[in-house]
């Protein structure tokens, strides 16, 4: 099965979600005074935020690869994302959740790099 265009675009802009929860966590992060935790976690979204960048530049109509597959996986992720998100806001004993935040940041970089090689 081919990424057809709305695949495409669902597949960048779950990957876009979880950038913009990145942000969100690391002013967050910085709000709390995690000063540390908040340079992790910029860190490891500028990285996604730069393979982002790669496949908004690159031509994408020629991906290849299980569409609803790789998009259900970052949707999870982005989920998943989000619930650790909703749990740092309530507490703000993170460095666990920060950990496991930049593992599904990585994961999504991982995808995102994957997605850029069909390009």
């Amino acid at each position: 099965m081919t990424f057809d265009a709305d695949s495409k675009l669902q597949a960048i802009d779950e990957l876009q979600a979880i950038y913009r929860n990145g942000q969100i966590l690391e002013l967050r992060l910085r709000l709390a005074g995690k000063a540390k935790l908040a340079d992790q976690t910029w860190a490891s979204t500028r990285r996604l935020g730069d393979e982002i960048d790669v496949l908004l530049g690159k031509a994408i109509d020629a991906w290849l690869g299980d569409a609803e597959k790789t998009i259900s996986k970052i949707n999870k992720m982005n989920g998943k994302v989000q619930e650790m998100i909703d749990d740092v806001t309530k507490t703000i004993k993170t460095a666990e959740q920060v950990v496991k935040f930049v593992g599904y940041i990585d994961d999504a970089v991982a995808i995102a790099v994957k997605l850029a090689k069909y390009v």
